[in-house]
């Protein structure tokens, strides 16, 4: 009831009459409403070879009447579907009866949608496919990862060249304490353990700025989820944009921040040692 626009929602194929539901970017587009007394048509290809003499012989005709208008807020949807009985596409399309082409099941938050594709699938057999989600829209998961992997590169070459600041700044203070280091050695400091404050002190820069980067981002994404801040607008299943925190990226992002950081600084203290 809450995605009906107008109307109301109604499939009757009594006395011949045909009546069906259709999305209201649709109706729009073919200027029509639930008051009009005249039917809406239905142009179905037949499954036979074209006729080029008469092309209004390709397709069977089938009128019904608009009953309601849905809007479910997704264009993808509202601007493509219409719902008519199922015999009535059947007939329209020339299928037998008990035709159908695929079957859409909605599975309650308490059950496991796993377990139960696997035994939907061993009770149907091969010959028929069960796709969850994911997989009916694989092509566009597998682009969104792309995108995720292809922005994690992208950052991490900008946070490469941002460790050359830390061996500038690593190399100045070495420079500077220069007359302090020369004291350690003199008085028996081994030059490796000298070389180590360095490098630990550059990974200690770096590792607090992607801690507090770290905790600020996870902040963002926790913000985002409970505030919603950040809205898409219309034509998504969700007006807020979906966002989620997972421990694999999390351990991704600090262990390329500390990596490049000890490497930045290990360069910085060899490099002025040569």
């Amino acid at each position: 009831d809450r995605l009906l626009w107008n109307g109301s929602f109604s499939l009757d194929t009594e006395n011949r009459r045909v009546s069906g539901v259709i999305g209201i970017g649709l109706a729009h587009a073919i200027d029509c409403s639930v008051d009009l007394i005249s039917p809406v048509s239905l142009y179905a290809p037949k499954n036979r070879r074209v006729n080029m003499a008469r092309p209004d012989a390709n397709f069977t005709k089938t009128d019904f009447f608009c009953e309601g208008l849905f809007a479910s807020g997704q264009i993808k949807y509202d601007d493509n579907y219409v719902i008519l009985p199922v015999d009535a596409v059947r007939a329209a399309y020339g299928l037998p009866d008990k035709t159908v082409s695929h079957i859409e099941l909605k599975v309650s938050d308490d059950s496991d949608a796993g377990k139960l594709k696997i035994r939907l699938q061993e009770s149907l057999g091969n010959e028929y496919r069960i796709l969850d989600r994911y997989e009916q829209q694989a092509d566009f998961f597998r682009i969104s990862r792309i995108e995720k992997w292809t922005t994690f590169m992208i950052l991490s070459f900008i946070l490469l060249v941002a460790t050359f600041n830390i061996i500038a700044s690593l190399s100045m203070i070495i420079i500077e304490k220069r007359n302090d280091s020369e004291l350690l050695l003199s008085i028996g400091l081994d030059r490796k353990r000298l070389d180590n404050v360095f490098v630990f002190l550059g990974f200690s820069v770096s590792g607090l700025g992607g801690v507090l980067g770290t905790v600020a981002g996870i902040a963002l994404v926790l913000a985002q989820q409970r505030f919603g801040f950040l809205k898409l607008g219309y034509g998504f299943i969700t007006q807020i944009y979906p966002v989620e925190l997972q421990l694999f990226d999390i351990v991704a992002v600090i262990s390329m921040v500390l990596v490049l950081g000890f490497l930045a600084s290990l360069y910085a203290v060899k490099g002025l040692n040569r």
